[in-house]
């Protein structure tokens, strides 16, 4: 052995001896091989992708809560439209709709789920639509048929 190698060995074992309570972390291949640390990587995870995808959506009623224009509705808005809508956190709504050229202004309640949002007016029945929130955006779908609204600061 040379001098360069035995100096070299007696550092890394001084550097062992100073931090003798260490231990090396769980790697994730570790959680691959059924170690004791699987499932703990695994409820991490899982925890933090949780509240990552449905963090956002939380009770669902509150994140739809203000007011919301219209942007754009396909084929067009005297088909299929949802305007100047009110979503209030307590699940009640009021907005203006047109439903194969017949437009009214509604107001009942609602729910969003995440993925559907249910309106069922005052005036009685219930329209269940596919939805997606994006940001301050949320487009609502009735088969080929679909509105994108945009949250605004307020009304007007």
């Amino acid at each position: 052995m040379s001098r360069e190698q035995s100096c070299e060995r007696e550092r890394a074992g001084r550097a062992r001896s100073a931090l003798p309570n260490l231990r090396p972390l769980p790697l994730a291949a570790d959680a691959e091989r059924g170690s004791p640390h699987r499932s703990i990587l695994r409820r991490t995870v899982s925890g933090a992708l949780i509240s990552t995808v449905l963090g956002p959506i939380g009770g669902c009623g509150g994140v739809l809560a203000g007011h919301w224009r219209i942007e754009k509705a396909v084929p067009h808005r005297e088909v299929f439209c949802i305007d100047n809508a009110d979503f209030r956190s307590d699940g009640s709504y009021a907005a203006d709709v047109t439903l194969d050229g017949k437009s009214s202004r509604q107001e009942g309640a609602y729910e969003f789920n995440g993925f559907q949002l249910t309106l069922r007016p005052r005036a009685g029945g219930q329209r269940r639509y596919n939805a997606t929130l994006k940001m301050n955006t949320l487009e609502v779908i009735d088969g080929e048929r679909h509105v994108v609204l945009i949250k605004s600061k307020k009304p007007g």
